[in-house]
């Protein structure tokens, strides 16, 4: 069956080969959110189009056979949408959700208790699962293999621990690390999903489908400007255009235009390729201080003020998508795109 026949039994959009146009589809209306503007259900959901397919039928079989869905993994960076596809999962199975995050239940008694709330068809949300500790682990993996867990009770002996039964459930794990999960906890996951960045239309798309709810009129023009300095993810574009409704309602404009889109973006110190003063300062580090690279992080980190987590974590990956920075084996290097964008010269002694 054809790509096209599964989004048709499902109900949803198939999937279009890219590039796409710029706001060829239809924004979604705002009846397929909650107030919350997080998707309602799987035809509502804007972007990672093959991944929403793939659900759908995993989705659509299990409320079918009257069974929960796999244990899902959902991997990718932060703000594409996987708490949302979580949510979507419980609403298609008509189940209960219960969200946490690895961190909450990082001791074995907080795991335990999270895990007994559960009621049949369920689905347990995990964010950030890479970060669960060895034992939330081994008792989340014996709970999603065999829906039963042993639960030490406190002050007593090991002999006097109790085991739990659990009905039917569906672990939803997130991730923006898959490759620091354990083997054992990613294989017990039956299905895996990874988010991509979103395009530019899919990003437009969310934008005009938010701007009800915000009680703006945005031109498509400018959902299209503010989309292009998103670094293809949803929740800065939604960052960004509540900044431009504070803009808006302070000088009064009557909609939002790629002028205005403009204006709010310069006093946000974002610039025309997206970048914020940090990633401005990682990158005149690069070209200027040390030359063109290569740099090592330590060094950069040092000189730039900031910790080694917030360089690789939230600059580093956008500089390196955009082509304006590489990694080499020694180190950070600069790209002739980053001296233009800086509007420098490139030194000579670089040889370019």
């Amino acid at each position: 069956m054809s790509m096209s026949a599964v989004a048709s039994a499902l109900g949803v959009p198939a999937p279009t080969p890219r590039p796409r146009p710029h706001l060829a589809v239809a924004p979604v209306p705002t009846t397929a959110r909650p107030a919350n503007g997080r998707p309602r259900d799987l035809s509502a959901f804007v972007g990672q189009e093959t991944l929403r397919l793939q659900l759908g039928v995993l989705v659509t079989s299990a409320r079918n056979r009257g069974v929960p869905p796999d244990h899902c993994l959902l991997s990718g960076p932060p703000g594409l949408g996987k708490t949302s596809l979580a949510q979507i999962i419980a609403t298609e199975m008509g189940s209960t959700l219960h969200e946490t995050t690895a961190t909450a239940v990082k001791k074995v008694g907080a795991m335990g208790k999270a895990l007994a709330k559960l009621g049949p068809n369920d689905v347990l949300f995990i964010d950030e699962c890479h970060r669960l500790s060895g034992e939330a682990e081994e008792l989340l993996g014996l709970a999603m293999e065999d829906r039963r867990f042993v639960m030490p009770a406190s002050g007593r002996s090991k002999s006097e621990q109790t085991e739990v039964e659990l009905p039917p459930f569906t672990v939803v794990g997130a991730t923006t690390k898959a490759g620091s999960m354990t083997g054992p906890l990613r294989d017990r996951f039956g299905w895996v999903g990874e988010l991509t960045f979103y395009s530019v239309d899919e990003l437009a798309q969310i934008l005009l489908a938010a701007a009800p709810r915000m009680s703006l009129t945005v031109e498509p023009s400018a959902a299209e400007r503010l989309a292009e300095l998103s670094r293809g993810t949803p929740r800065i574009s939604l960052k960004w255009l509540r900044r431009v409704r504070d803009y808006v309602e302070t000088v009064g404009a009557a909609s939002v235009t790629v002028e205005v889109v403009t204006g709010a973006m310069e006093l946000a110190e974002v610039d025309s390729r997206g970048l914020t003063p940090l990633d401005v300062r990682v990158l005149d580090a690069v070209c200027v201080e040390f030359t063109g690279g290569p740099i090592g992080l330590a060094p950069l980190a040092a000189f730039t003020g900031e910790d080694t987590a917030t360089i690789t974590e939230v600059v580093e990956p956008f500089l390196v998508r955009s082509g304006l920075i590489r990694r080499g084996p020694r180190g950070r290097i600069a790209t002739r795109a980053a001296y233009d964008h800086l509007g420098l010269s490139v030194p000579a002694f670089l040889g370019w």
